[in-house]
């Protein structure tokens, strides 16, 4: 069984959070809003899909504190780890916006430095396949170690993706609820429940890391099939949560910090790897 954080949990209760795009001259609705690209629209009419039928359905925008996932029906992402047609990703999780992280000792509350050290942005798409998720995590030092004895993925410099396909938020993980862990030199595992499941599908994602080697992209495809039996629609809506794991020691598995993204304990529940009752929620939008 995968064993608790041994950093200390902190809960940011009080923090002014809210789901606000990285950039900051064009807003969240205004995604949803945006008409469509001229590219995607070619890939529609090569497809025979005109936009007065378009099978992303209407733009939408979705409730507050729920995560847009834009359809990419006729072009989705190619999975290679280079996010460079993702353009500018949609979300920021910072020291600042994380609803749960390590204790205040291990930040310089300085944002270029903490950024540096450990943050993220990311987004996520969907087609009538699979959904896709891309994460690029910004930190400036290195620490991978397949080799540690009893290595655990979530020590090193990691990311984790928790999913609840059919978005009913259970006490234990069910047949749709996922947890992904990939770290930044390609190693994964998967649990449900902190049991683990074997490693991720090599098909499932890549990982790339920056030339400067100041951080690292993951992109994520994952079947619509392994996430339950709902219609995979515009509108539909499915639990998630995100995780950047942070190991600053170059010579042993250490976790120096992390970054949760949504959940918050409640009783019986203090992490995402034990339930997914206390995931934060993504709504399929159009384009």
């Amino acid at each position: 069984m995968r064993s608790v954080w041994a950093l200390p949990l902190v809960i940011c209760g009080a923090c002014n959070f809210h789901l606000a795009p990285v950039t900051t001259d064009v807003g969240a609705a205004d995604l949803a809003m945006a008409p469509p690209d001229l590219a995607l629209a070619a890939a529609d009419a090569a497809l025979g899909n005109d936009l007065a039928g378009d099978p992303c359905g209407p733009a939408r925008t979705p409730p507050q504190n729920v995560l847009g996932v834009r359809c990419a029906i006729g072009n989705p992402p190619v999975l290679d780890g280079d996010l460079s047609e993702w353009g500018t990703l949609d979300y920021p999780l910072n020291h600042r916006n994380a609803q749960a992280q390590s204790g205040s000792s291990a930040w310089n509350d300085e944002p270029a430095e903490d950024d540096a050290d450990c943050s993220a942005t990311f987004a996520l798409r969907w087609d009538l396949t699979s959904l896709y998720v891309a994460i690029h995590v910004s930190d400036d030092i290195r620490g991978v170690h397949p080799g540690a004895a009893g290595y655990q993925p979530y020590l090193d410099d990691a990311i984790e993706l928790y999913l609840d396909g059919n978005g009913d938020r259970t006490a234990t993980y069910n047949a749709d609820d996922w947890q992904y862990i990939v770290t930044a030199d390609g190693s994964s595992q998967t649990y449900k429940t902190a049991v683990a499941q074997g490693t991720v599908p090599s098909t499932y994602f890549a990982v790339k890391n920056d030339a400067s080697g100041a951080g690292y992209s993951v992109e994520l495809r994952i079947p619509w099939a392994t996430l339950g039996a709902n219609t995979v629609v515009s509108g539909r809506m499915i639990g998630v949560d995100f995780l950047v794991d942070d190991d600053d020691d170059t010579q042993a598995q250490q976790l120096s910090r992390y970054l949760l993204w949504w959940n918050m304990s409640s009783a019986g529940c203090n992490y995402p790897s034990a339930c997914t009752s206390n995931f934060g929620s993504a709504q399929l939008i159009g384009r």
